[in-house]
């Protein structure tokens, strides 16, 4: 899939039926100390833009914070893009 260039980072989601309903976006140097660049609330599923301020890190991570099913989280693609 072809992508416009970002002006800042982007996080793609592309949820199964076990979408997070409630979930953090979170970078880190080190994966050791995670820092929150976005709080994601009131979710449907489907597909999830995420864009934050370009940030300096190595690692990117979902933090689920609330599911929509009782059962997991479960997606099919989780894609980063940044200039």
């Amino acid at each position: 899939r072809q992508r416009q260039m970002c002006i800042e980072t982007e996080v793609v989601l592309t949820w199964e039926n076990a979408y997070g309903k409630a979930y953090d976006i979170q970078v880190s140097n080190d994966a050791k100390t995670w820092t929150t660049v976005a709080e994601m609330r009131d979710q449907d599923g489907g597909e999830d833009v995420v864009e934050f301020k370009t940030v300096n890190a190595r690692y990117v991570k979902f933090q689920g914070v609330k599911r929509a099913m009782g059962y997991g989280y479960s997606m099919w693609e989780f894609e980063v893009f940044a200039e």
